[in-house]
């Protein structure tokens, strides 16, 4: 992989957070609708399994002691076409890949429930494999953190003038 301004290198070892954002190319929940040409990012609460199964018990069958859940329960969240997307965090400037879109219920009529959670795998479970899989990976290309600020803005910005 060659890193540029817009491929770069994410921290493993994720500190603590309780919200984090999905960047992803999914389905809106409208069948009829295809995937996205330009991709959405969303901010997402993160919680803890019991708290999820507690809204919806659904969400049981399709977790596991390795899997966390995320989202606001308003209309934004993961959908068809999401899964594999990271969720990151932003701490001290720096971004931590905390969990992948793993899967979301579905609504009668709907391709997703974004009223619901979502389930992420928890990337905390994987860090030795992904470190013993990376080999000696360098980034003589490394961006500053002011310039993914700029860059998630500008991504930002741009999904609200669309809305």
């Amino acid at each position: 992989v060659q890193f540029t301004k817009y491929i770069q290198p994410i921290c493993l070892n994720s500190p603590v957070s309780s919200k984090g954002f999905v960047v992803g190319y999914g389905k809106s929940e409208d069948l009829l609708k295809n995937h996205e040409n330009i991709p959405k990012i969303i901010e997402t609460p993160i919680h803890e399994n019991a708290n999820c199964f507690l809204k919806n018990q659904q969400l049981v069958s399709i977790s596991s002691s390795r899997t966390f859940c995320g989202g606001s329960g308003d209309g934004q969240g993961v959908c068809t076409g999401d899964s594999g997307s990271g969720l990151f965090v932003i701490y001290q400037q720096t971004f931590y890949l905390r969990g992948i879109v793993s899967s979301s219920l579905f609504k009668f009529g709907q391709s997703c429930d974004v009223d619901s959670y979502s389930v992420f795998t928890d990337i905390s479970h994987f860090n030795g494999w992904i470190l013993d899989n990376l080999g000696n990976l360098t980034n003589s290309n490394s961006v500053s953190i002011n310039e993914y600020e700029r860059k998630f803005k500008e991504i930002q910005q741009s999904l609200e003038n669309q809305k």
